[in-house]
């Protein structure tokens, strides 16, 4: 798997190592013949020229054919939007019989992209020519359908980001968030399921050519949209199960892109990762309600093959990435990671006791998830994990200060534990840190 930025800094450094007597020029010639040139700046400005001059071409085309549409005949308009299309395909089968859908980024991604936008230009013309009539929801899902196989037969990154656009596009159109509500989402999960997964294949594709490159980058923001607006709009029909739903999805966000993505990648990649704590812990402080719980009690599980095959996805990719990072020992992504067996856990206390044993369960977790990080960070002298642990406690506490459901004695007595439990931590870890000096 090639690690671009890597390369690129190997291949800054290594003068400086030669020079200074570190390694040899044999060495650093293998090093150089091993991991092999870095890509060039070029590529990714041709790519971006390309994309704009088709886009601007396109446009000029457009405005000209528009100032004399009402001259044309019908099958002259059918003929000029299926142009583009017939075109882009041409330009396709040239492309991958010469080799430059191998050879050349710029063309593999400009002929994609513009083939991909080829088809709603081509569904939008014919249609209004000889009045077909239908939905924007109809549009969309053809759109959707015609252009699946665009990303594979160009090769396009592009494309697969307009495909996962287009099936979220749809998914909207067919109904709304839970707080939107237009009808019932989950029958339509099914089908918004095939049309992000089926662009799977090309992501991994480019993930393998280059993980650090702008392609992943791209498609895994694309890949991570989808995914939210997928479990967002399919958390209203998932009733109890709701907050599991929504647990699973965050710490499946934080464990993926962890997994995926190291700290040093470019952005938008390192910016997925960083966003996966955040997504946790809002999570924990939502479900810290006994209110949230409260109105959760009262929902209604709304079965669907399609939510089922969503629950299902969701806990064992879940499921997979957890274990793995279980065998290499990494417990401090397990603590942040179990939030859906803390979840479930809460949900089994609500079902038994009512909303606030579920939000006492959630309390605990984020109090103790904090107070782990806070010492994990003392230890290992890394003020992000103690900064991290603080805002997670703190956040927690003014919620409760502030939660007007609890009578002030109770609120007046967790924040007086809550203090008491940290000055107890902070003296166990001053007489530790005593001792060490002392010996």
């Amino acid at each position: 798997m090639r690690n671009s930025a890597f390369v690129k800094r190997l291949w800054d450094e290594l003068p400086g190592l030669v020079a200074s007597g570190v390694i040899d020029g044999d060495a650093a010639a293998r090093l150089r013949q091993h991991y092999g040139e870095p890509p060039a700046r070029g590529n990714l400005l041709m790519l971006a020229f390309s994309i704009l001059g088709s886009l601007l071409i396109g446009g000029g085309i457009i405005l000209l054919i528009a100032h004399n549409w009402d001259d044309f005949s019908k099958p002259v308009r059918a003929a000029i939007g299926l142009t583009p299309l017939i075109a882009c395909q041409v330009l396709a089968l040239y492309a991958l019989k010469s080799g430059k859908r191998e050879e050349s980024l710029p063309w593999s991604e400009g002929v994609g992209i513009a083939w991909h936008l080829s088809v709603p230009t081509a569904l939008a013309v014919v249609s209004q020519t000889y009045n077909l009539g239908g939905t924007l929801k109809d549009f969309l899902l053809g759109w959707s359908l015609l252009s699946l196989a665009v990303p594979f037969l160009s090769g396009s990154a592009g494309a697969a980001v307009l495909s996962v656009i287009a099936g979220i596009s749809w998914l909207f159109s067919s109904s709304g968030p839970f707080f939107l509500r237009q009808g019932e989402v989950s029958p339509a999960l099914g089908i918004y399921g095939f049309l992000v997964l089926s662009q799977i294949p090309i992501f991994l594709k480019v993930y393998r050519e280059d993980r650090e490159g702008a392609r992943v980058g791209w498609i895994s923001t694309a890949f991570a949209a989808a995914f939210l607006f997928g479990v967002v709009f399919s958390a209203g029909d998932a009733g109890l199960f709701a907050p599991l739903l929504l647990a699973t999805s965050a710490a499946l966000w934080r464990i993926t892109t962890v997994r995926l993505f190291d700290q040093h990648s470019p952005f938008p990649q390192n910016r997925l990762r960083a966003f996966g704590a955040p997504i946790v812990a809002l999570c924990i402080f939502v479900f810290s309600y006994e209110e949230v719980w409260m109105e959760m009690l009262g929902g209604e599980f709304k079965s669907s093959v399609g939510l089922y095959a969503l629950f299902i996805a969701v806990l064992g990719l879940w499921g997979f990435f957890a274990l793995k990072t279980f065998r290499e020992g990494d417990w401090g992504e397990l603590a942040i990671g179990a939030l859906p067996i803390v979840v479930l856990a809460a949900t089994l206390g609500a079902l038994a006791a009512g909303g606030l044993a579920g939000a006492v369960v959630i309390n605990l977790y984020g109090l103790l998830l904090g107070v782990y990080y806070i010492v994990a960070g003392a230890k290992n002298s890394s003020v992000s994990l103690v900064n991290g642990g603080m805002a997670l406690v703190a956040v927690l506490a003014f919620l409760r200060f502030v939660d007007l459901s609890q009578d002030m004695i109770t609120r007046g007595v967790v924040l007086i534990l809550l203090g008491a439990g940290f000055l107890a931590i902070n003296r166990k870890i001053s007489a530790k840190s005593r001792g060490r000096a002392v010996s």
